[in-house]
């Protein structure tokens, strides 16, 4: 529909350019979704709500929780080889679509929990930095980005108003491959250990391990173990962006287009 004329412009959530490669992909998955219950004769209202952390791929084995039934009983649908191929097909973290969760262990206390339930309906968006190979290491790409992040200028800081705490308006998570016990929370850079509210108290919640307990998320999410990657989440929890770990100039261009400089 043409704009009236004296009309605002209105913010785009997607560019032009992005829309055809977003409808393509809903086309693609929607086709899968299809195939999938085929091979698994379950229900359509199973597969749509189905997540990545029902599936064991190594088992070849679906678990649905009981929540999810009917009867409130867990379920259980073996998966044959087409099946199993058909998931390790699909991009784990694909754009335009919910984030799903998984299982990690909180690096300060060693709480079981998944990434996902950690964010709150508050309007920030989350930026989730899976970590290349080295890790908390210095001089890895992590360690790297997070100090670029923080400089002057970075787009955490064009987009945060003055006063307000270092988080305000992005929700940075990092999520680490080594076993925590070989980690420690003081190698962590300041971005995933900020000091916030009135007495500058340290937010301890910020970093995460893998937990192969109940399923690594890099092998869970098909995440390049050396090169890591960096996920960006809309506030309604839908993926935005998946960028390289290092690519803060994409990672800037994108908000570019979407918020305004702090005042």
């Amino acid at each position: 529909m043409p704009a009236g004329q004296g009309q605002p412009p209105v913010s785009r959530a997607c560019a032009e350019h992005a829309l055809g490669q977003r409808l393509h992909l809903c086309r693609h998955l929607e086709s899968r979704a299809l195939e999938f219950a085929a091979l698994t004769a379950a229900r359509s209202q199973e597969v749509r709500g189905a997540r990545w952390d029902e599936m064991d791929l190594a088992a070849a084995m679906w678990i649905i929780p009981a929540e999810r039934m009917k009867m409130d009983r867990e379920h259980r649908v073996p998966l044959t080889k087409d099946a199993v191929d058909l998931l390790k097909a699909l991009p784990r973290f694909p754009v335009g679509m919910r984030f799903h969760s998984a299982p990690v262990v909180r690096l300060a206390d060693a709480r079981p929990m998944h990434l996902g339930h950690v964010a709150q309906a508050d309007g920030r968006w989350r930026i989730y930095l899976f970590a290349d190979a080295q890790g908390l290491a210095p001089g890895s790409g992590l360690v790297r980005l997070c100090g670029r992040l923080e400089r002057e200028g970075s787009v955490l800081r064009r987009h945060i108003p003055a006063g307000a705490d270092p988080d305000a308006v992005f929700d940075i998570r990092a999520v680490l491959q080594q076993p925590r016990q070989s980690l420690s929370m003081d190698d962590l850079p300041g971005l995933l250990w900020p000091r916030k509210g009135r007495h500058g108290l340290r937010d301890y919640e910020k970093a995460f391990c893998a937990d192969p307990a109940a399923g690594d998320i890099f092998d869970l999410r098909g995440i390049d173990r050396k090169r890591g990657c960096m996920v960006v989440v809309r506030p309604d929890q839908y993926v935005a962006q998946v960028l390289p770990l290092g690519d803060d100039a994409a990672l800037n261009a994108y908000f570019a287009g979407l918020l305004r400089a702090a005042g």
